[in-house]
């Protein structure tokens, strides 16, 4: 698998399950939103308001730093199930995906993680900066390093 279908498989699964992924696939389904456990102290959900992407790989040229690049708009709505708190979040970094199999994220990112990954704890944490990610063999955030942790959302919907 090519690190660019690998990297994509897991931004497949950012969202669909806490696999300690970064807020970059498509949006949830808001008439059915999926109750995520184990990111905050209590259940959480989130959905998609506002959602537009662009994607191009490969890129043309092998003089380039990466090999393809998603970019565009998000918004994230984030609610606590138990009490009904909600906060609305932009993720729009730029990713882009290395030739190495790793990522850089340029921006500002929601992160959703289950347990540590590198400089970003456990929870739901707005970064911004750049971010380089790397990926276990399944495709799933192994580490994150860089960026500024701007706020804990977990925390503000407690």
């Amino acid at each position: 698998m090519s690190s660019i279908a690998r990297i994509a498989a897991g931004i497949a699964l950012a969202l669909a399950a806490p696999l300690g992924v970064v807020t970059f696939a498509g949006p949830a389904n808001a008439d059915d939103p999926q109750i995520l456990e184990g990111i905050c102290s209590f259940p959480i959900t989130h959905e998609f308001p506002k959602f537009h992407s662009a994607h191009a790989a490969p890129v043309p040229t092998t003089h380039a730093p990466f090999e393809g690049f998603d970019t565009g708009q998000a918004k994230v709505v984030v609610t606590n199930v138990l009490n009904g708190k909600s906060v609305t979040l932009n993720s729009s970094s730029a990713i882009f995906f290395r030739w190495d199999g790793t990522a850089v994220l340029r921006g500002s990112t929601v992160a959703f993680f289950d347990s540590p990954k590198g400089d970003v704890p456990a929870g739901v944490w707005l970064v911004v900066g750049s971010l380089h990610t790397t990926f276990d063999d399944e495709g799933r955030v192994a580490t994150v390093t860089g960026g500024v942790l701007r706020r804990d959302i977990c925390a503000e919907l407690a």
